[in-house]
């Protein structure tokens, strides 16, 4: 019998998949500029999304959005530049965060703007309209680098098209396997 919840689950994973390609396109020669070496990863990596409860977190988003939510589907892949976690929340909404390939596990300021060689974040709120907050100021704590990515991580975004809308962003990962 067909179920047309998973089906909704469907779309909205390969959504937010989407999203994390156009935002790969966007922001990889951005990252290439860096001057550090880049590694891409196979089309099929990018696709890769993992679902195992056990690797997904929660996120919390207060201000101008104000909501509370399971992560459905999050990955690490090597970019070109740097490595990115990719956590898709409710819908079509996602948020990421760029990595220094050499990065280790400590504590990290995560940057206001994207370069390969800073930590980075950003919200994505496409759930009620297509909005993004680019991290303004936040913190990283990587628990574990390398083959496995867990951490948390809370940060400030600001809308790029209205700056007065701000957010506060805070989370979680576990054992995402680098791809």
């Amino acid at each position: 019998m067909f179920n047309s919840t998973n089906q909704r689950a469907t779309i909205k994973t390969t959504r937010g998949l989407i999203i994390l390609a156009v935002f790969t396109i966007a922001l990889g020669p951005l990252a290439a500029c860096g001057g550090r070496g880049s590694a891409t990863s196979g089309g099929d990596a990018r696709r890769a999304a993992t679902s195992d409860n056990t690797r997904d977190g929660q996120v919390v988003i207060t201000g101008a959005v104000n909501k509370t939510v399971k992560v459905r589907s999050s990955m690490a892949n090597k970019m070109p530049g740097d490595i990115r976690i990719f956590l898709g929340l409710d819908s079509i909404c996602d948020l990421f965060i760029n990595l220094p390939f050499d990065i280790k596990p400590g504590t990290y300021p995560i940057a206001n703007e994207s370069k390969s060689d800073v930590v980075f974040a950003q919200y994505n709120d496409t759930c009620n309209a297509p909005e993004s907050y680019p991290c303004t100021k936040g913190t990283l704590t990587l628990t574990s680098a390398g083959d496995k990515f867990s951490g948390t991580f809370v940060f400030t975004g600001q809308n790029k098209n209205d700056r007065s809308k701000i957010v506060e962003v805070s989370g979680s990962f576990s054992d995402l396997p680098l791809k």
